[in-house]
């Protein structure tokens, strides 16, 4: 999914780009990606590590 792109079922000729930005920032920030296709749905999980700064812990 992150890595080919694919003419979407849109009116116009689109290049789906947007799922692989999606990837792109998720592996940038260190999170998990989760995705599904079932019955004409495409459900995404995206899951972020929460950072929190040396101030805050103490």
């Amino acid at each position: 999914m992150s890595t080919s792109f694919h003419v979407t079922e849109k009116k116009e000729r689109h290049e789906g780009l947007g799922t692989w930005i999606i990837s792109e920032l998720v592996s940038n920030y260190h999170g998990r990606l989760e995705y599904a296709y079932n019955d004409l749905t495409l459900s995404i999980k995206i899951k972020f590590p929460i950072v929190v700064s040396s101030k805050q812990a103490t």
